[in-house]
């Protein structure tokens, strides 16, 4: 049948709220104990003060540099000074 849409939000929703189950979320801080994936692309997720640095750093800087295009390298080096 049709997935319920509403159920997945409410779900999901439900999902954040919860109680983080390692101290260092639970302090505030934004990674995960172990690093995985996405596909063949690893992904770092070192515990980071906050969320903007541990996005800007290890997500977008991370692809940015895998591109070795300077001019990609020094764009996203340009939008993480806008911050």
């Amino acid at each position: 049948g049709r997935p319920d849409m509403g159920a997945l939000g409410r779900r999901l929703g439900a999902m954040h709220l919860a109680e983080p189950a390692h101290a260092e979320a639970r302090g505030g801080k934004f990674g995960f104990v172990v690093d995985n994936t996405i596909g063949g692309t690893p992904q770092h997720n070192p515990w980071t003060a906050d969320w903007v640095e541990f996005f800007g750093t290890h997500r977008l800087m991370f692809q940015a540099n895998r591109t070795r295009d300077p001019e990609i390298i020094e764009l996203a080096k340009k939008g993480r000074r806008c911050r």
